[in-house]
C-alpha cells in the first residue's frame, strides 16, 4: 500500500497547525499595538495642572488630543486583522494605502498607489473614552451611524462605500460619499464653497442633520458660487463645521500639543548651518491680504528670499517638501502670512512649520495666541512698522541666545495634522493638503449619538457666516 496518503495528511496537518500559530501570534502582536483611548473631553476629562490657556480652551471645545510616535514599520499589504477596544474584530481593506486612510479596495485605483513623499512624525489620537459610548444600551448592537458628503470637499477622496473614521475607528460611525446612502444616513455635509443644487434635499427623518462645512477664507470670491445665500438654502443647516471658534464642531488646519519630554537637539549645530535670514515660500501672489506689498517692504529693510511661483527661488508644489528642507537648513525666519485677514483663518502653513528648525514670523487676522503660546513664534501684529519688525529680525540674528530661546520655546510643542493627498485618476500623488480634520469627524460622531443635546437650526446662514469676515490690511503704508 501506498504511504502518499498518510503523507500527505501529515503535510496537511503540519500546514494547519502552523497557520493556526500565525494566526495566535499575529493577533497577540495586533493587541499590543493598538492604540486606546483616553478620557472624554466632555465628560470624562481630568485636567492636566500644566495645561495651558490655549490647550484648555481646545479641550473645552472638544478637540483636545495626543501626538504618538508612528510605528517606523507602516506599510502593511494586503487584508489585516484589527481588534478594537471593545473586543470587536473586523478586516481593514483589501489594498492599504500608505497615507493611512481610507482603506481602499484594490479596485478603485488601476495602478497601485505611491507612498507620499510627506511623513508626519506622529499619529493622532482622539482624547475621548470610546468605550463608554459603545457599551450604551442605545449603541450596543446598533448599526453604525452614517456620515455623507453632498459637496465634497477637494482633498477628501471618493469613499464609494462607508469607511471608519480615521482617528477613531472604534467610533460607531462610517463615511461615504456615495449618494445612495443619502436617505439612510444620520449626517449630511456640504463644502460650502461647493454648493450647486438648488434647493437641499427633503430629509427622510427630522433627526437627519444638516452640516455646513467650511475650511476657506470667507471672501466673495470664495463663495461665488455657491447657493448657500439663496433662500432655499439659508435656514436648513443644523450644525456649523470650521476654523472659527464659534463653530459647532471646531475644524482646525492644525493643533499644537505639549510634548510629554523635551525633545534633545544641538542647538548650536542648528544655528551655526544657517546662513541667510528670511524665506517665504509663496503660491498665490495678489491677494486681499497685499502679503506681497508688506514682503516688498520688508526686503527694503532686510533680505527675503521668496520661493513659488511668486519669486526668483523656484518651487513647484510637488516639491514643496524638498524645498522646505533647504530652506529650514538655511535659514533662521519663514514668514507664514496668511492669503486673507479674517476671523480665525490660520491656514497648515503656521501649523506645519512650527516643527521646523527655523523660527516664524506670522501675519493673520486671528488671535495666533489661542493656538500656541506667545514667545513661540513672532507676530507682525506686535509692531507698529515693518521697519520695526525688521529692527527686531535683525536684533535675533546678532543676539543667538535670544533667537534659541524662542527656538527652545516652540520645542516643548508638536504640531498635529493629517496628510490628504490630492490624487490624479490613476492615483498619482500631485500635492498634499494638511488638516487637523479627523478629529472633527469623530467629535461628530459622537454628537450624532448624542443627537438631544444638541439639536440645533439656523435661522440665517448667512447672518453666522458673515460674522468671520475678513479686514482690509492696516499695516501697509
Amino acid at each position: 500500500m501506498s504511504s502518499k496518503p498518510t503523507n500527505m495528511r501529515r503535510v496537511v496537518l503540519l500546514l494547519s497547525v502552523v497557520t493556526v500559530l500565525i494566526v495566535i501570534i499575529y493577533n497577540i502582536r495586533v493587541q499590543k499595538q493598538m492604540t486606546l483611548f483616553s478620557s472624554d473631553p466632555k465628560e470624562d476629562h481630568q485636567e492636566d495642572p500644566e495645561e495651558s490657556d490655549f490647550q484648555a480652551l481646545h479641550r473645552e471645545m472638544g478637540i483636545g488630543g495626543k501626538a504618538v510616535v508612528r510605528p517606523k514599520e507602516r506599510e502593511r499589504k494586503g487584508p489585516r486583522m484589527v481588534r478594537t477596544k471593545s473586543g470587536e474584530s473586523f478586516v481593514e481593506g483589501m489594498f492599504y494605502t500608505h497615507d493611512d486612510w481610507p482603506q481602499f479596495h484594490y479596485k478603485i485605483y488601476n495602478t497601485t498607489i505611491p507612498k507620499s513623499p510627506y511623513d508626519p512624525p506622529h499619529a493622532i489620537q482622539w482624547d475621548f473614552n470610546v468605550s463608554t459610548l459603545l457599551q450604551r444600551p442605545d449603541v450596543k448592537g446598533r448599526p453604525p451611524k452614517l456620515i455623507m458628503w453632498m459637496a465634497p470637499v477637494g482633498y477628501l477622496p471618493q469613499l464609494p462605500e462607508p469607511v471608519r473614521l480615521r482617528t477613531c475607528p472604534e467610533m460607531p460611525c462610517r463615511m461615504t460619499t456615495n449618494a445612495k446612502y443619502q436617505e439612510k444616513s444620520a449626517a449630511l455635509l456640504w463644502n460650502a464653497q461647493s454648493i450647486r443644487m438648488v434647493k437641499p434635499p427633503e430629509r427622510p427623518h427630522p433627526d437627519q442633520v444638516f452640516i455646513f462645512h467650511n475650511q476657506e477664507r470667507p471672501t466673495p470670491s470664495q463663495m461665488a458660487r455657491s447657493n448657500y445665500r439663496t433662500s432655499a438654502w439659508r435656514s436648513v443647516f443644523n450644525w456649523t463645521m470650521s476654523f472659527r471658534f464659534d463653530s459647532d464642531i471646531l475644524d482646525m488646519y492644525g493643533y499644537l500639543s505639549k510634548r510629554p519630554a523635551p525633545v534633545v537637539k544641538n542647538y548650536t549645530t542648528i544655528l551655526a548651518r544657517k546662513t541667510q535670514m528670511a524665506a517665504w515660500m509663496v503660491s498665490h501672489c495678489k491677494t486681499t491680504s497685499r502679503r506681497d506689498e508688506y514682503v516688498k517692504i520688508l526686503q527694503k529693510y532686510l533680505p527675503v528670499h521668496i520661493y513659488g511661483q511668486c519669486g526668483p527661488h523656484k518651487c513647484a508644489r510637488s516639491e514643496d517638501d524638498k524645498c522646505f528642507k533647504t530652506i529650514e537648513s538655511n535659514y533662521k525666519f519663514l514668514l507664514a502670512f496668511e492669503n486673507a485677514l479674517c476671523k480665525e483663518y490660520i491656514t497648515e502653513k503656521f501649523f506645519r512649520y512650527m516643527e521646523a528648525d527655523l523660527v516664524l514670523v506670522v501675519r493673520g487676522g486671528a488671535g495666533y495666541e489661542k493656538h500656541a503660546p506667545r514667545g513661540t513664534y513672532i507676530n507682525t501684529a506686535d509692531f507698529k512698522t515693518i521697519q520695526d519688525l525688521s529692527a527686531y529680525l535683525q536684533h535675533l540674528d546678532k543676539n543667538p541666545e535670544e533667537y534659541l530661546k524662542i527656538l527652545r520655546a516652540k520645542d516643548q510643542y508638536v504640531p498635529m495634522y493629517e496628510e490628504y493627498p490630492h490624487r490624479d485618476s490613476k492615483g498619482r500623488i500631485s500635492f498634499m493638503h494638511y488638516h487637523y480634520e479627523a478629529v472633527a469627524y469623530c467629535e461628530l460622531c459622537r454628537r450624532l449619538w448624542n443627537i438631544d443635546r444638541y439639536r440645533k437650526s439656523y435661522p440665517d446662514m448667512t447672518e453666522w457666516f458673515d460674522k468671520g469676515g475678513c479686514a482690509a490690511p492696516k499695516d501697509i503704508s
